[in-house]
């Protein structure tokens, strides 16, 4: 590494026309030229992550808008064509269609999934009373649902939608109250709340509906459907809220709540094609009576929509044809909600759920019920769609009723707002249903989050137990650069988890202030701490000296270049203890441990001892590193080498690039 005074004379050489052509390829850098560098990625960073949150941000936000407009959309028209008097009308049966489209699309996604993952992965099945319970529960929100769309929503606008759909919560307020027992202050008041909030449920479920009947504009079974539906669709989410549905003997034998993660492609397999069996019978027997069938209902007509004669005209023997402009919110509604769903998810994996998950679904209905409640002052194409022919008492009414219950549920769910869990989590630890719900998927989303995701067992383990790094490198016949690059990493990532180790046993500083300079408290790195250990497999590292096999010039130019990349990396002189040395089956083994405690095994292949042309580096992560550093090693219970196997993490390293430790 040059001086400043020797880069200074090098670049006052250069600009002067004196070009030192043996150092025109120097690779080092200077330190101002790694913090412009350092500064330029930093910014790069941010403004991605920037980027980041507005890309999810919209998605989730604009797709919970989205979709509650195209389906409304859908079921408007439904409701008209089904006030008509064709004696053939095909656009209702393909309105209904693209209904049925919409409940059943989800459900038939997680088929095939679970048809795939139980064929080539796991297959334990879960008991008959399990299997039974998990039946009956999604085959009654499967009935609910298809209440909602084809009897209830194309009765009412679009505010009266959002009113009814903000109380829908009521069976996880009351599980979630009768479960919240501690006595204290704080507690007593909040349970308070958690009552308040049941009353605020209860009230909007019963206000939209009789509200309706009041004024004559539903039926009384009509009514009664709708407050059936809006309760028992809650039920599917009372795993949410109930705390002990995964600690009561009951639940554990009714839910399988111990093997959940190995049962669940059976039962998912199960329940999703007996609840696609019960709308499609219930389909053309309840929901559409006489529907066509789907040729016949989108069969188009080039031009005209309405088919009949002059002696017709008068009478109601028409044939209705289907709009083609009908597919466009069905489109729309299906890519949307699976941008919102798949949004959502991702968002909440990489910790970005505060802004792009809990604030996007807590604002999508209230800007929705917002945005018509403004449109209302002109006429235009909103208003016309969406609350045409509407009263601004009945609008004023169910605005209030829709402010009441959507306060409520933002209490009921409140905890998506400090849930804590680690970054890219499994997708089944932040959610109780890891699916979306078509017809109604930001509130699916929100009753779906899990309030804590593991028991105290379980956090005990994974705090005990340090994410494992394996470092896996290659090496042949490679210069003196090339390794020079590679060893220069592992030290960089050497001397990042010593700082890391000093920062969480020895450091005591308070827990939002800075640490050594890195832009992160002491929170964040326990974190992210981790432990590793490198693996360099070297093919051909043996020949034949004076009839004794013994490393080769390239082992032993790595030797060499051990201790002089690790001083160019600590900017001190450092003097690396020799190798301890192993004789293995394979051929050979040399054990260093580096200045920050780690450990880094350069594995020397002696081809006299293995066969040519059979892999040997990725047989050596296989067998060495997953088979005997895992499997074998001696674990005091399966809760423990369940997680440690978790915590492992493998990484092959690229011997030709270098790699910086960013804070």
């Amino acid at each position: 590494m040059e001086s400043e005074d020797q880069g200074r004379k090098r670049i006052n050489g250069l600009s002067n026309g004196k070009m030192n052509y043996w150092d025109i390829f120097r690779k080092d850098v200077s330190e101002n030229e790694k913090e412009k560098a350092s500064g330029a990625t930093d910014t790069l960073l941010r403004v991605l992550k920037v980027v980041a949150y507005l890309v999810f941000f919209f998605l989730v936000f604009g797709g919970s808008i989205v979709t509650k407009a195209s389906l409304q959309i859908l079921t408007n028209e439904f409701n008209k064509e089904n006030k008509s008097r064709f004696s053939t009308n095909l656009a209702k049966d393909a309105i209904a269609y693209y209904l049925l489209f919409i409940l059943t699309i989800p459900d038939a996604v997680k088929l095939l999934l679970s048809f795939f993952r139980f064929v080539f992965g796991k297959r334990a099945l879960p008991t008959i009373a399990q299997m039974v319970v998990m039946v009956v529960k999604e085959c009654l929100h499967m009935f609910c649902l298809g209440i909602i769309v084809f009897l209830v929503m194309p009765k009412l606008n679009s505010i009266e939608v959002c009113a009814f759909l903000a109380g829908m919560p009521l069976v996880p307020s009351i599980l979630h109250t009768i479960s919240y027992r501690r006595k204290c202050t704080k507690r007593f008041c909040k349970q308070i709340l958690n009552i308040l909030s049941i009353l605020l449920q209860a009230a909007a479920v019963c206000a939209v509906p009789l509200y309706k009947s009041f004024k004559d504009q539903i039926t009384t079974e009509e009514t009664f459907w709708m407050i059936f539906s809006s309760v028992l669709v809650s039920v599917r989410w009372f795993e949410t809220y109930f705390k002990y549905s995964s600690t009561s003997r009951v639940f554990k034998t009714l839910f399988a709540y111990e093997n959940r993660i190995e049962t669940h492609c059976a039962s998912t397999l199960v329940t999703s094609f007996c609840r696609l069996l019960l709308i499609i019978v219930l389909f053309p027997t309840y929901f559409a009576q006489n529907i066509h069938r789907p040729e016949i209902a989108f069969e188009m007509k080039p031009e005209l929509h309405i088919e009949c004669s002059i002696s017709q005209l008068n009478s109601t023997r028409c044939t209705h044809y289907a709009d083609p402009s009908l597919m466009t919110p069905f489109l729309v509604h299906f890519f949307v909600c699976m941008g919102l769903y798949y949004a959502a998810v991702l968002a909440t994996k990489v910790c970005m759920d505060r802004i792009c998950f809990c604030v996007a679904l807590a604002l999508g209905a209230p800007v929705y019920v917002g945005i018509i409640v403004i449109s209302r002052v002109t006429d235009n194409w909103i208003s016309n769609t969406f609350i045409k022919d509407v009263d601004n008492m009945d609008l004023y009414v169910m605005v209030a009723i829709f402010v009441i219950a959507w306060l409520s549920q933002l209490w009921i769910c409140r905890h998506i707002w400090y849930s804590p869990h680690n970054r890219l989590t499994f997708e089944y630890k932040l959610f109780v249903l890891p699916h979306y719900c078509s017809p109604i998927a930001d509130i699916s989303l929100l009753h779906s989050r899990r309030i804590v995701s593991g028991t105290t067992e379980s956090k005990k383990y994974e705090e005990s137990i340090p994410t494992k790094v394996y470092i896996c490198a290659t090496m042949w016949h490679e210069n003196r650069t090339e390794m020079k690059q590679i060893m220069k990493t592992l030290f960089r990532l050497d001397m990042d988890q010593a700082a890391r180790e000093i920062a969480k046993y020895e450091v005591k500083v308070p827990t939002n202030r800075s640490l050594f300079g890195s832009k992160l408290d002491k929170d964040a790195i326990n974190r992210d701490y981790y432990k590793f250990e490198a693996h360099i497999l070297f093919d051909d590292a043996m020949e034949t000296i004076e009839g004794k096999r013994e490393p080769n010039e390239f082992v032993k130019q790595l030797m060499e270049i051990v201790t002089e990349a690790g001083t160019d990396v600590y900017k001190i002189p450092i003097n690396m203890l020799p190798p301890d040395k192993v004789v293995t089956p394979y051929g050979g083994r040399l054990n260093y441990t580096l200045p920050g405690e780690n450990k880094l095994v350069v594995h020397l292949k002696d081809k006299d001892k293995i066969r040519h042309k059979k892999r040997w580096s990725q047989i050596m992560y296989m067998y060495y590193l997953l088979g005997y550093k895992l499997v074998e090693k001696e674990i005091s219970s399966p809760l423990d080498e369940d997680f440690e196997s978790a915590s492992s993490l493998f990484q092959a390293l690229p011997k030709d690039i270098v790699q910086q430790v960013v804070f």
